[in-house]
């Protein structure tokens, strides 16, 4: 089903041939397709579902993140209700819109645990090789670079403005 819709909006864009078609729209696919494009022998194409954002006072204000559940710029995802929750949903904020989850979430940023790339046991995924990945697109701007850190790369990471003592 997928593959057919994707099939379908490849046709109505030009030209007609791609080296790379990327699905989605948010931080990954636009650094990806940043990247992809820089070689301007390539025709990259990024399918993106949902609106832009621009001009959206819910999307720009973060204060209206909750707004924005259950909308045209989310896609709806919750967990199965669990003991643990008391059984009942937790809803998953994913932007569906240019930007992705990036434009919908207060723009929260997190790499996941060691523990977590080192578990799957894939060759390629572990926690040092995607370190590597993660500091090849991040660019700090509040701590030094060094192991854990880099400031030269596409997406701009920064500590949270606003404390609440």
């Amino acid at each position: 089903m997928l593959c057919a819709a994707l099939t379908a909006a490849v046709a109505l864009v030009s030209p007609a041939r791609y080296d790379y078609v990327i699905v989605g729209g948010g931080t990954a696919g636009s650094v990806l397709a940043n990247r992809l494009s820089a070689d301007s022998s390539k025709q990259v194409l990024v399918l993106e579902p949902g609106p832009s954002p621009r001009g959206s006072l819910k999307v720009a204000a973060p204060v209206a993140l909750t707004k924005l559940f259950h909308s045209k710029w989310d896609w709806g995802f919750e967990t199965t209700p669990t003991e643990g929750t008391a059984n009942r949903p937790v809803h998953l904020c994913r932007g569906k819109c240019l930007g992705g989850s990036s434009a919908t979430n207060a723009l929260l940023y997190h790499r996941g645990t060691r523990a977590d790339f080192d578990s799957w046991g894939l060759e390629g995924w572990g926690s040092e090789e995607m370190l590597e990945s993660f500091l090849a697109v991040e660019a700090q701007r509040d701590l030094p670079s060094g192991k854990y850190h880099a400031a030269d790369g596409p997406v701009g990471v920064e500590d949270s403005r606003y404390f609440n003592p």
